[in-house]
């Protein structure tokens, strides 16, 4: 049992398209014989806009895709290879019926978890396990605006959100079919990823240049990391890798929230305590933090190698003259007569 994170673009990670259907929602969905689903986040050019919101609600008949232990435990598709999916229609506590109570987490709070990598400072990682921070995928350069990550302020108090399946009661002239419970909770935020990525996802470039008097050849990565004046360009080696995928994680607190069923009135206080108590003894306590693994993938479409070559050489090498003035080489310019 986990929160889901979803957007318009996949709104239930891990989800057939039956189990949407029967929530009402239009997406393609996991599809179990071929192994495929929508991401999460569609991919984007490098340099281009866009704008997309992430957004939680309470989940309870199944792990999605994007659910993790922890960073440093990854426990989901992108890492592992196995999705969990669907694994019932009734959930692990709790029991199925409208006429019961409904126990499920509520989200209450989610954040982008900025604080992971080596240094305390990474939002996200890419395939090859390097880390970018905030700041640096939020920096502009000629081409990109860069990306920001926001917090989206809950629209209203109160949001009409999708629990999961209740069973509904059978007739004598109908038989037992399976519906969504929605219920009128306290509201939550969303999350924001928007703008342009910059050339810095793209990060494996090899510059080799000179900036000293005794010609020491430095290495560089990115243009990021090339002093803004130097004095000559050695080598350049683009990153030539057709897209990247960036792997972000956002955490999203919740508390247990309870549905009691149409009979909730008929449980005395003391009964609903030793019923919540059953929980608390089986691992789901009052609250918690889920964390949710989600990718982006930035396809490498327009690189501009050449007009960055031009760029280096023309407003960040020193010119001949430059160098023999930073270093003290001063030559005479008067005409030696011959006696």
């Amino acid at each position: 049992m986990s929160t889901v994170v979803y957007s318009s673009y996949n709104q239930y990670p891990g989800a057939t398209s039956q189990y949407l259907s029967l929530l009402g929602v239009s997406s393609t969905g996991y599809n179990f014989a071929t192994g495929m689903q929508p991401p999460l986040l569609p991919a984007v050019n490098l340099y281009n806009n866009f704008s997309f919101e992430v957004k939680s609600r309470p989940g309870i008949d199944f792990t999605p895709t994007t659910a993790v232990g922890g960073v440093d435990q990854n426990t989901s598709f992108a890492s592992t290879g196995v999705r969990r999916g669907i694994t019932s229609a009734t959930p692990s506590y709790g029991t199925s019926g409208s006429t019961y109570p409904r126990v499920y987490r509520k989200p209450v709070a989610m954040r982008w978890i900025r604080t992971n990598g080596p240094n305390g400072n990474g939002i996200c990682r890419n395939e090859r396990g390097d880390w970018f921070s905030e700041e640096v995928l939020e920096t502009a350069d000629d081409q990109g605006n860069g990306v920001r990550f926001t917090d989206v302020p809950a629209a209203s108090a109160t949001e009409n959100v999708t629990i999961g399946f209740e069973q509904s009661v059978a007739t004598p002239t109908t038989t037992s079919s399976t519906l969504p419970l929605t219920a009128i909770v306290p509201s939550w935020n969303s999350l924001r990823i928007s703008g342009s990525y910059n050339g810095a996802v793209f990060c494996y470039n090899t510059f080799e240049y000179t900036n000293d008097d005794v010609g020491t050849i430095y290495t560089a990565r990115s243009l990021f990391e090339i002093p803004n004046r130097i004095d000559n360009l050695v080598t350049f080696i683009p990153d030539q890798r057709s897209s990247t995928t960036l792997t972000f994680f956002i955490e999203v607190d919740w508390i247990r929230y309870v549905s009691w069923g149409i009979y909730g009135s008929l449980i005395s206080s003391g009964d609903q305590s030793s019923i919540l108590a059953t929980y608390d003894s089986n691992g789901f306590p009052a609250s918690g933090t889920d964390v949710h693994e989600i990718t982006h993938v930035v396809n490498n479409n327009n690189p501009n190698w050449g007009r960055i070559l031009r760029d280096i050489i023309e407003d960040r090498q020193r010119t001949i003259q430059e160098q023999d003035e930073r270093y003290g080489n001063s030559f005479p310019t008067k005409t030696l007569g011959v006696s």
